[in-house]
């Protein structure tokens, strides 16, 4: 019945309201009362008569007004003019006023808010005329429907589609919705970078002219099948090709998004780069191959497929199966590992042979039965964030993706560490949560000012974000809420807001305790129905996003274990120190800690672990404030030590260096006795740092080759 009433044009409806109608000459009467109250029901709107002239008054209301605003007919009509005014929106009164003087024959259309009888805002549509009776008298006849939930729903979406944007802008890993013609419709920076080609080429082309001649059939079937209906999503390893004809291999997962018709709107595609992994796979198969033809040669590929595999940061196995005697795989046995593999099992190269699944407890033993199907029926292994167990730390969880492929009988099996990637994830994922309750159960603080930026009015919002009462803020000027160091990008907003442009930011504001809080602005310019000019804005809190970002940044940055920076963050600040052209000489000393693997050989490495705590403390102790100390590979420790101009005075610290281990270190597993050897040199600036950095290293080594517990120069 509502989707009738709703065909009927504004003009019928306001004929049929005045009460009068002509048709082959026979006057209609006004409908009564009970027309209108039917007509509520059917339509759920609020229909009224509204007496303007010769005096005002509310002659006739629907009892639907109950539903809309909390209160009865009877108390709307008793209550007239004057009462709606008290339950409207201070902010809309005069839009109410100037409805209800509308002249004898206009229509008019108005949206505005009303204070429901329980404290709650509702927002409601009008459509009004106003008719002169046979009587002489002027009277408004309207009706009203409330759009709360429709205002609310729109702001919903919104906000998703503006945390799905940031998501895919910021994403690591290529992201991009492609029409279902295949045009790119958005694409992030991550795809920009690994397709070689800005966002607006990518705009004007199509992933089917990108895709190697070889995948593309495969994807189009693919595609077909989820525009279709056939299926919901797909993932597929297949090629693209940059610019210069090069390869790069893409692990791509596509879902389809749909209307309400269910037909694709656009598809929404994430990538990740597994060219790395590709090659190693393909040159096992090269090495396989090889292996056949030739036994020497086999064995020079197996030496530079050594050297590949040692060079990768991700841990890598090729494992055999075992059998029993109906010829079913109960297990398998380690046959080769790259150093990582070495390091994160904590095995050695001479133990490999003696290594089962089985003999693993928590490592690989959870998945016997999915490397057994790969080696049966060829099908890639493909698991991600698995949750894997280390032997040397029984104690410490980590997730992992695996990839296995089937060579010959064997099972090439690819780890990456996806621990960090993960947590991140969660943090991000928990942060979201609690961002997604406060917007739904608390309400964001909104303020109006004058163009002096004088705060004028302010909502109950605020208290729970910067603390007070809203009236302890009224008089104020805002730029002095602004935390100092954010008032000049705080002015640059009121600018852009004064010449018309809507001006999000975010920034801090401090607190009524003279706290700095993270906020997320938007800011424009309104002219009110008075003529008079405010700036009119809300605010929401992202302290807990911020404090994440920055957590995410540190850990990005430093070594878990030490507390130092990491080999990344090191390299950066040399660079900036080398590259700065009023800087001097920078002193740069490599330290290695002196049979190091003795100690985890014979203590464990938890003591070792604790001697790395230990000496990191003691350098600390040592070095300048501004200094640089940072972990670079498992027992070594990097440290620049900016304003050291020669040798001879960085020689002199090297000694100290090296004496910080001169006392025994305690641990749980006993007192460890060990020594420093340390590699020193002088870096000019425009250096490389990679350079410098290769310099100290060798100088530390020629001190180890000297006898160690010594400082070399270079």
């Amino acid at each position: 019945m509502i989707g009738i009433l709703l065909t009927v044009t504004s003009d019928s409806i306001a004929r049929r309201l005045a009460g009068t109608r002509e048709e082959a000459g026979v006057t209609h009467t006004r409908p009564d009362s009970d027309w209108y109250r039917d007509l509520s029901l059917m339509a759920g709107d609020v229909f009224y008569v509204m007496r303007t002239a010769p005096d005002q008054g509310l002659e006739f209301m629907t009892d639907s007004v109950l539903d809309v605003l909390g209160y009865s007919a009877q108390q709307m009509c008793d209550g007239g003019l004057d009462f709606m005014l008290s339950i409207a929106d201070p902010r809309d009164a005069d839009d109410l006023l100037h409805a209800v003087s509308i002249a004898p024959g206009e229509s008019h259309y108005l949206e505005m808010r009303w204070q429901h009888a329980t404290g709650r805002v509702v927002v409601a549509q009008h459509w009004m005329r106003k008719v002169v009776r046979p009587d002489g008298s002027e009277a408004i006849e309207g009706n009203t429907r409330e759009v709360t939930a429709l205002r609310l729903l729109e702001s919903e979406l919104r906000e998703s589609e503006d945390r799905f944007r940031n998501a895919m802008e910021h994403a690591a890993i290529g992201m991009c919705l492609v029409s279902p013609a295949g045009q790119f419709l958005g694409v992030n920076q991550a795809l920009c970078e690994l397709l070689d080609r800005d966002e607006v080429t990518l705009r004007d082309t199509t992933w089917q002219t990108l895709t190697h001649p070889g995948d593309l059939h495969t994807d189009v079937s693919l595609v077909d099948d989820v525009l279709s209906g056939r299926r919901d999503s797909y993932r597929l390893l297949k090629r693209f090709l940059r610019p210069d004809q090069t390869v790069v291999w893409g692990d791509i997962s596509v879902s389809c998004v749909r209307d309400e018709g269910g037909r694709a709107r656009y598809l929404v595609t994430q990538i990740v780069d597994v060219s790395a992994q590709m090659e190693v796979e393909q040159a096992l198969r090269d090495s396989e191959a090889q292996y056949r033809r030739s036994e020497a040669a086999a064995q020079a590929d197996r030496a530079r497929l050594q050297a590949v595999m040692d060079a990768m940061v991700d841990p890598h196995f090729l494992i055999g199966p075992i059998r029993d005697d109906a010829g079913e795989i109960v297990d398998f046995r380690l046959k080769e590992a790259n150093d990582a593999a070495l390091a994160h099992t904590g095995i050695t190269r001479e133990q490999i042979l003696d290594v089962t699944l089985q003999r693993m407890p928590g490592h690989g033993e959870p998945f016997i039965d999915e490397f057994a199907r790969a080696i049966e029926t060829g099908e890639a292994l493909v698991e991600d964030a698995a949750i894997f167990i280390s032997p040397r730390h029984p104690d410490v969880v980590r997730r992992f993706d695996i990839r296995a492929v089937r060579v010959g009988d064997d099972l090439s099996l690819t780890m990456r560490d996806v621990t960090q990637r993960e947590e991140a994830a969660k943090l991000i994922a928990d942060s979201q949560e609690r961002y997604r309750l406060l917007a739904e159960n608390a309400t964001d603080m909104i303020f109006r000012l004058d163009l002096h930026g004088i705060v004028e009015w302010v909502s109950q919002g605020v208290t729970p974000i910067l603390g007070g009462s809203a009236e302890s803020y009224l008089g104020r000027d805002i730029i002095n809420l602004v935390a100092p160091v954010d008032r000049e990008s705080g002015l640059a907003a009121f600018r852009e807001a004064r010449d018309g442009l809507r001006s999000t930011m975010r920034l801090r504001l401090l607190d009524s305790a003279g706290h700095p809080r993270w906020i997320e602005a938007n800011l424009r310019v309104v002219t009110g129905a008075d003529g008079v000019v405010h700036f009119v804005g809300g605010c929401r809190d992202i302290q807990t996003e911020m404090e994440a970002l920055a957590e995410l940044d540190r850990r990005a940055r430093t070594d878990q274990l030490t507390g130092l920076f990491n080999r990344d963050e090191a390299l950066t600040r040399l660079r900036i120190l080398l590259s700065s052209e009023r800087g001097g000489p920078v002193a740069v000393a490599f330290c290695d800690i002196d049979a190091f693997k003795q100690v985890n050989d014979s203590l464990g490495h938890a003591a070792g672990d604790a001697l790395l705590v230990e000496t990191a403390r003691r350098i600390r102790g040592i070095v300048r404030d501004g200094d640089v100390i940072a972990r670079v590979g498992g027992d070594e420790i990097l440290v620049v030590l900016p304003g050291v101009h020669t040798l001879e005075h960085a020689l002199l610290i090297g000694e100290k260096l090296r004496n910080c281990l001169h006392d025994p270190v305690e641990t749980e597993a006993g007192t460890v006795r060990s020594t420093l050897s340390v590699g020193i040199t002088v870096a000019l600036p425009g250096e490389d740092a990679e350079d410098v950095t290769s310099r100290a290293d060798a100088a530390m080594y020629k001190a180890k080759q000297a006898g160690r517990d010594r400082v070399m120069g270079a």
